[in-house]
């Protein structure tokens, strides 16, 4: 039986294509893939604003105090800055999101996820101030198990 070895650096090439694939943007405002929404953020930002409380809110509003849910948090920035920088904020942007859920009720979160990608996975080109807007996200799947 012949096997084949897949280098490492093929392997992120197509898992970075097939996310972008994933997690592809809809044309439905705060559309997520897996049924969550997106939270969008202004250049070096990681605060939530009105907007971003107001989109978690309404998909928490189905939730209860103590109810199992699974939580999931993509973070993403634009192309502007060093990687590591952008790595870090979307780190802070991600956390802001499990900080705001978990400070909302008391869950028992079972099953949990979070991914800081950085600019790696941008649903646009970064060419322009409207296309880095588009990919200054946070992706926000919350489910009742």
């Amino acid at each position: 039986m012949k096997s084949y070895k897949i280098s490492f650096p093929l392997f992120w090439v197509l898992f970075l294509m097939l996310n972008t694939t994933l997690f592809a943007q809809k044309n439905i405002e705060n559309a997520a893939p897996e049924g969550g929404i997106m939270v969008y953020f202004d250049s070096g930002k990681f605060a939530l604003d009105a907007k971003a409380k107001s989109a978690i809110d309404a998909v928490l509003n189905s939730t209860k105090d103590g109810e199992k849910i699974s939580l999931k948090i993509y973070g993403h920035t634009d192309n502007y800055g060093a990687d590591e920088a952008n790595t870090n904020l979307s780190r802070k942007r991600c956390y802001s999101v499990w900080d705001y859920v978990m400070a909302k009720r008391m869950y028992d979160v079972k099953e949990g996820e979070i991914s800081m990608n950085g600019e790696y996975i941008p649903t646009t080109s970064n060419d322009n101030e409207q296309n880095r807007a588009k990919n200054r996200r946070v992706y926000v799947v919350i489910k009742k198990l």
